[in-house]
């Protein structure tokens, strides 16, 4: 091997190193915005959890409260609408 591909290999191993270094800085940097990025979703994801259990928990309520009213329990007199639109206690 001559003294041309000696220094050839020098430079392309230099080179690689350098170019991997590179690679793996840019790898460190991207993995630090992903868990940047994974916190925050986390967190997120935690905070819709907590409002669609008190959406569910509403839902439940007025579904409950809809039953009931449906049912004719707690039903208030001045909410009820005749069926030919007036007020039958005006008849």
């Amino acid at each position: 091997m001559g003294l041309f591909e000696k220094l050839e290999k020098l430079i392309n191993e230099h080179g690689s190193a350098n170019i991997q270094e590179k690679h793996i800085a840019f790898i460190r940097d991207e993995l630090a915005i992903l868990k940047e990025k994974f916190t925050m979703i986390t967190q997120e994801n935690s905070l819709l959890k907590t409002e669609n259990q008190k959406l569910t928990t509403e839902r439940d309520i007025l579904r409950q409260k809809t039953k009931e009213y449906e049912d004719g329990i707690s039903f208030p007199s001045d909410m009820v609408i005749p069926i030919d639109g007036k007020n039958s206690q005006q008849r």
